[in-house]
């Protein structure tokens, strides 16, 4: 907590910090063609780890047991590999900068700057293409745990959340064969916002088309306004409420996107994306509907 506080000029000046530290920060900021940029107070840390690998190991899903012995040591080869790949990958791409924390092979934790959150992810989920075994109908899929949280939190918090969500997340897809990512928000508050969903392409690029959004079209508090409506409406319903509601959620978020979304074209382009987006954020269980 303290630490994170000399990434910020004006600290460095109000505590009299010498001047030859102000200036190798200066410098660091103006990595960005010599235009001077302001530090995020929010970070991204990233854990990744292979879903099942007791059962795939122990020849569950494997056509003949004899087998078993020369996929075991094909498949520890293919993921030591991907976790030597990844980081080495992850270094050359930021420089050296030595984001991993470790890579284990079957799972991955690193620090991931917040503009890069989805290319990471992606690129997991490529390295993770040259994992899967010939002749084996069982796909291996990495769940993910994404941690935003403010620089002044306790990083054990942060390490201890990616965890637990983690977890969570592979429970709740548990029947659905988990490859499932949970994101996370941790404020200056320490509030805690956590939301789950499908690892699937289509999710990840809604999320960064959405994300993308923010810069240009869509105003900041469309979010807060989507909660506030969606909180009204109560969090568990019966199969009967929610198919009832459907109609009254797509008009809802119709609605916001006309008053938060700037441009007719560009409205109707991230309500049609929203509403992809906000079912997938619905988890369906046997006995109600939960909004996430």
């Amino acid at each position: 907590q303290f630490l994170s506080q000399f990434y910020y000029k004006d600290y460095l000046i109000k505590k009299n910090i010498d001047d030859k530290y102000i200036n190798k920060l200066k410098k660091l900021c103006c990595l960005n063609n010599d235009k001077e940029i302001k530090p995020s107070k929010y970070y991204a840390l990233i854990k990744a780890d292979i879903d099942d690998l007791g059962k795939h190991f122990s020849g569950k899903y494997l056509k003949e047991e004899d087998e078993l012995l020369n996929f075991q040591e094909k498949l520890s080869s293919r993921i030591s590999d991907l976790g030597f790949n990844f980081e080495d990958n992850l270094d050359k791409t930021y420089d050296n900068k030595r984001l991993c924390i470790y890579t284990g092979g079957d799972d991955i934790l690193f620090f991931c700057p917040l503009y890069k959150i989805f290319d990471c992810i992606r690129r997991i989920d490529d390295y993770l293409i040259e994992v899967q075994l010939e002749n084996y109908d069982k796909k291996i899929t990495m769940s993910k745990s994404i941690v935003i949280s403010h620089s002044t939190i306790p990083l054990k918090k942060v390490i201890n959340l990616s965890r637990a969500s983690l977890e969570t997340a592979k429970e709740k897809f548990k029947n659905d064969g988990k490859d499932s990512i949970a994101i996370s928000l941790i404020n200056l508050s320490a509030a805690v916002l956590t939301t789950y969903l499908k690892n699937k392409e289509e999710n990840i690029s809604l999320l960064k088309d959405i994300v993308n959004g923010f810069k240009n079209s869509i105003s900041r508090s469309l979010i807060y306004t989507m909660e506030k409506q969606f909180y009204l409406l109560g969090e568990n319903m019966t199969f009967n409420e929610y198919d009832i509601l459907h109609n009254v959620i797509e008009n809802l978020i119709k609605r916001i996107c006309d008053r938060k979304i700037s441009g007719s074209n560009e409205r109707k382009k991230y309500a049609s994306k929203l509403e992809k987006l906000f079912y997938e954020f619905v988890d369906v269980n046997s006995t109600n509907y939960h909004i996430d």
